[in-house]
């Protein structure tokens, strides 16, 4: 589930923790596009180094939502992190890219501190100087 959502300037940082419920999937979802809906351009770094994998449902859920908002995504999403240091995780994000390729680029990296460091050439247009 996320544990909580953290802006700092155009990065927003996601904490995942522990198995989500479908529910909770859903308000995740609605969060996401309550940030799409500022229509500013950002990063988004995942951190879901205690999180727990999504079943086959929220991918697909996932996947959805998406494609669904494909072109607002591509239009304000720079680029995606994801801080997973477990292989399983890693898979688990494959299977779900499998269903819907992101129109942004991504990566994965163990660490936060990976993340940012990926992240910063990302925002440094973004950040007024």
């Amino acid at each position: 589930m996320l544990l909580r959502e953290e802006w700092r300037g155009p990065v927003v940082i996601h904490v995942f923790d522990g198995r989500w419920t479908d529910q909770q999937f859903v308000e995740y979802l609605n969060r996401l596009d309550l940030n799409l809906q500022n229509e500013k351009k950002y990063v988004v770094v995942c951190d879901a180094t205690t999180s727990g994998a999504i079943d086959s449902k929220q991918a697909k859920m996932m996947a959805r939502w998406v494609k669904e908002n494909h072109d607002r995504l591509k239009r304000y999403c720079m680029g995606s992190v994801f801080v997973l240091p477990s292989a399983f995780m890693r898979g688990v994000l494959r299977g779900l890219l499998a269903f819907q390729s992101l129109p942004y680029p991504y990566v994965v990296r163990n660490s936060m501190a990976e993340a940012i460091e990926w992240a910063r050439p990302l925002v440094a247009p973004l950040q007024i100087p």
